[in-house]
């Protein structure tokens, strides 16, 4: 049975986490920014440090981290909190998931991305040589905090990095959420909220994406492959995939809302967000597709939306039909 992870306000974490000892991981930026704000609720704090970004992200930095636990008296009783984004939630939940075989930890995601994408689902990680993130396990957070004034001091290519995420997570829970997005003037922490439990709901009903989460890729496909000629960050790739995906899914015949074209082109525009990539391969997007982790034995599969709220896969999508869309995309 996969727990029901809780989203709580930064004061709510104190009473959660009871007597128990803790231990906070974070990086050096967000801890000068916000190092007021924890300890004005946590009390003084003597944080671990570790590397920004994905440079902490090693199976090396995971053995200094274990060793400083270990000589500050670890046991199975300690809690380990993270304070950072994406990169420091996956590293830290991985500590969480080998120190003592799993002792349990608390998320504080500190960027957009991890507010409503990364810090959800269970997933943790570290790289090795090879690649990202193959080295890892899943194991859930005993809570999630989420807020809007951590956001204050990103700047703005954080925040288009996570734009395309609450949009694509709107475009799948359907028209109420999607309408909440299109007519935002900011993004604040109800809405934030709201975005997070739809990413929740689904990973609890489907933990090991078998079935639901795989619609969570939405624009990943076209996405990744974007992504991979390094142009553009993450965010920035996702909504051109989403693009791209509304478009082949237009071909196939799936889309019966051909309005989220122009909507979803709009709002991009609007949100400071690309539509078209910078210096683009189609050799090398086809290249990168092919090596795509959802690869299946019938083919690649490809996440549709129909309309707000209901999503089809395909994988049965022909190298003309690509073509196609990206002569229509002139890319």
């Amino acid at each position: 049975m996969i727990p029901v992870v809780p989203l709580i306000h930064l004061n709510d974490l104190p009473p959660l986490i009871d007597d128990s000892p803790w231990h906070l991981i974070t990086e050096p930026t967000v801890w000068n920014f916000h190092k007021e704000a924890i300890e004005k609720i946590m009390g003084p704090c003597d944080p671990i440090i570790v590397a920004t970004g994905d440079d902490c992200k090693t199976l090396s930095c995971v053995e200094d981290v274990l060793g400083k636990l270990i000589d500050r008296g670890l046991n199975r009783q300690h809690r380990i909190i993270a304070f950072g984004g994406g990169a420091i939630c996956d590293f830290a939940a991985f500590v969480a998931s080998v120190a003592m075989r799993g002792i349990e930890h608390v998320l504080i995601p500190s960027t957009l991305l991890a507010q409503v994408d990364a810090a959800h689902g269970g997933k943790t990680a570290v790289n090795l040589p090879q690649g990202k993130n193959l080295c890892g396990a899943f194991k859930w957070a005993k809570a999630i905090v989420i807020e809007d004034f951590f956001l204050d001091t990103l700047p703005e290519c954080e925040l288009r990095n996570g734009r395309a995420e609450v949009y694509k997570t709107a475009l799948i829970a359907g028209k109420e959420l999607l309408n909440d997005v299109l007519n935002s003037t900011g993004l604040n922490t109800t809405l934030l909220r709201k975005i997070a439990s739809i990413k929740n709901d689904i990973v609890q009903k489907d933990p090991f994406e078998k079935n639901i989460r795989a619609y969570l890729n939405l624009g990943h496909t076209a996405g990744h492959a974007i992504e991979a000629q390094k142009q553009h960050n993450h965010g920035e790739c996702v909504g051109m995939g989403i693009r791209y995906a509304l478009r082949l899914g237009s071909l196939r015949g799936y889309l019966k809302d051909t309005t989220l074209i122009n909507t979803t082109d709009k709002w991009l525009s609007d949100n400071s967000l690309p539509l078209d990539p910078l210096n683009f391969s189609r050799e090398q997007f086809f290249i990168y597709m092919k090596a795509d982790k959802k690869q299946e034995k019938k083919g690649l599969k490809w996440i549709f939306v129909e309309k707000a709220g209901e999503i089809i896969t395909d994988n049965k999508v022909s190298r003309e039909d690509h073509e196609t869309v990206l002569d229509q995309l002139n890319w």
